[in-house]
């Protein structure tokens, strides 16, 4: 066998071949990219760029091969590693159950926190509910609103809330202590008389069911009335409004008429008709609490008074006011009712006009009133004649009405003001006059006496305000008739009469004449000279 000898020349030649392929390819490709741009390295860069791509995705499914194959692997050994965990059940509670902490979660005691509740009495704001009867239902939603937002009754568990319900039910109020009384209750909504749950959990009548609990906080009674006496004491001296400025003697009329009512429902109103327009400037209402709960305002102690400072004189009017209960009993301002003496806040009024003559303007009116008497066993027929004046209806007014009009010089405009009600039947008032009446009687306390025996007739003082009734050698009188220039008094066959109207001119003129209407003494503290 013929040994193959490694050829030299051979070998030479065979790497020149391929040295030359190695020089004249690149030089190629350097040409052609030259000549076109992109033509070799970016198809070459997409190819690189295509097997890169398609080897990072031959990685990534290896990994996730992997990762998958070992996750099937690895998970039972995960889970045999584990200790299985079984969550024992809570049994829920019964209804009774929830019912009886429902029960226990009610506080005993609610303190009210709503501002606009807190200033009324419970009375009224049951009374707004229609509530004020024992056992009446509200809701607790109601309920929950006098008290205001921090401090609420809470509802019934969603468990419960189907098939139950909650309800209030008054029990009491106390306008004194300010306090409502309520039973919460928890009831079945089947409507059954039985079906009300007592504080144990068992169901029972809606007497014996629920739990008591008790709202505070609300107004009472004795704040409210110190309040309103409060407001009063910072308005104790009143002006009268320009525009209602009138003589004194004229509010006095209307204060003092008011003060003798047994009905003053509305005195702080008439006081306030006075006073200029400005609420800051009028008397404080009674508080509607206070009267819804029979309280109520009271004037008395209606008076006025005169007096001078360098020349100059004042005059005002002063009057009380007071609180009285539904049983008439004055309240004190601390709610006491031990003094039923005590006046009240004193007030002034003032800033009157001039009254000057106008008390002249006062209406005047006469009545004939027939009179029972019998003297020597004949039944006589007498009459009184009445004489009133508007608004005066005490003895001390006409009184001082009358000593007003001797102090001004008013007597014969007085006369004259009384002939003209007599107008137009003069004649027929005269006749009547000189034929039946025996006296006249500006006294407007004695209107309803209709005997003769009981009637107190002329006396020298005046005081009893009657003109006429004079008869000679009678034991009722105390001066006898005579023929001075003021008798008018005259025999009537066997009885003595007010001779027509001549005659009543005559004993008014002498009524007016007698000490009680010349006496200057109380002149300080008579209206109709303010």
């Amino acid at each position: 066998m013929k040994i193959k000898r490694f050829s030299t020349k051979m070998w030479t030649i065979s790497w020149s071949i391929v040295g030359g392929f190695a020089v004249v390819i690149p030089g190629t490709m350097l040409l052609s990219e030259a000549i076109n741009p992109g033509s070799v390295f970016k198809y070459s860069n997409k190819q690189v760029s295509e097997q890169r791509k398609t080897q990072d995705l031959n990685v990534v499914s290896e990994q996730q091969t992997e990762t998958s194959d070992s996750t099937l692997i690895k998970k039972p050994k995960k889970v045999a590693s584990k200790k299985t965990i079984v969550k024992k059940s809570v049994p829920s509670k019964t209804e009774n159950e929830l019912v009886v902490s429902y029960y226990q979660a009610i506080q005993s005691h609610y303190e009210t926190t709503n501002p606009f509740d807190k200033t009324k009495l419970p009375s009224k704001i049951l009374e707004s509910y229609d509530v004020l009867k024992e056992n009446a239902p509200i809701s607790l939603l109601n309920v929950n609103s006098w008290l205001g937002t921090t401090n609420q009754i809470q509802s019934l568990p969603e468990q419960l809330k189907r098939n139950h319900q909650a309800t209030g039910f008054v029990i009491s109020h106390n306008d004194l202590n300010r306090t409502i009384d309520l039973k919460i209750v928890v009831a079945k909504k089947d409507n059954n008389p039985n079906n009300f749950y007592a504080q144990d959990g068992t169901l029972n009548n809606l007497e014996l069911a629920g739990k008591t609990v008790q709202l505070t906080g609300f107004e009472n009674e004795k704040n409210l009335i110190k309040k309103q006496y409060d407001q009063w004491k910072t308005k104790l001296t009143l002006s009268v409004s320009s525009q209602n400025r009138g003589p004194l003697w004229n509010h006095y009329l209307d204060l003092n008429n008011l003060s003798r009512q047994t009905n003053q429902t509305n005195v702080i109103e008439k006081i306030n008709e006075f006073l200029p327009g400005g609420e800051e400037q009028k008397l404080d209402v009674l508080h509607h609490s206070l009267q819804a709960r029979g309280y109520k305002a009271k004037i008395t102690n209606v008076s006025s008074h005169q007096s001078a400072t360098g020349g100059t004189k004042s005059s005002e009017l002063r009057f009380n006011l007071l609180i009285l209960n539904s049983q008439n009993q004055i309240v004190k301002d601390d709610f006491s009712l031990d003094d039923q003496s005590w006046a009240g806040i004193p007030f002034k009024l003032t800033n009157f006009a001039d009254g000057q003559d106008r008390f002249l303007n006062i209406p005047i009116r006469h009545n004939f009133v027939a009179v029972s008497s019998t003297q020597n066993n004949k039944r006589e027929n007498w009459q009184r004649l009445d004489i009133s004046f508007e608004n005066l209806t005490t003895k001390q007014e006409v009184t001082w009405y009358l000593q007003a009009v001797v102090r001004k010089n008013k007597i014969t405009d007085f006369i004259d003001n009384i002939k003209t009600t007599f107008r137009p039947n003069w004649s027929n008032h005269n006749a009547r006059i000189n034929t039946n009446v025996y006296a006249v009687s500006l006294n407007p306390e004695e209107r309803s006496i209709t005997s003769y025996n009981k009637h107190n007739l002329y006396d020298q003082s005046g005081g009893d305000l009657i003109a006429g009734g004079r008869e000679n050698n009678n034991p009722r009188n105390n001066r006898t008739n005579n023929n001075n220039s003021n008798n008018g008094m005259r025999r009537n066959a066997q009885f003595w009469r007010v001779e027509g109207m001549n005659g009543l001119e005559k004993e008014l003129k002498n009524l007016l004449s007698l000490a009680t209407f010349t006496n200057t003494n109380n002149d300080r503290n008579n209206p109709f000279l303010m």
